[in-house]
């Protein structure tokens, strides 16, 4: 696989992850749709996945932050 074949996949992963599954609150249909497709992608690259479900009783938000090397990236958490 070629790096910018990668580059896509990514891209495709990125897109329908934000784009088409925008609200991923947590305890929405939304997140446990994003959960789902992202067991689906880690099955695919040959890893064992697991998906136990519990209910969320409460949740806040403290920092968050994301970088690759020296690039940091804005994120908000959901």
């Amino acid at each position: 696989m070629t790096i910018h074949s990668d580059s896509e996949k990514v891209r495709r992963y990125l897109d329908e992850f934000c784009v088409q599954l925008p609200t991923r609150t947590v305890g929405t249909q939304g997140n446990r749709a994003a959960g789902l497709m992202m067991a689906d992608y880690m099955r695919s690259f040959g890893f064992s996945v697991e998906t136990p479900e519990f209910d969320c009783l409460d949740w806040r938000c403290d920092e968050v932050s994301l970088s690759v090397g020296d690039h940091r990236l804005e994120v908000t958490a959901g």
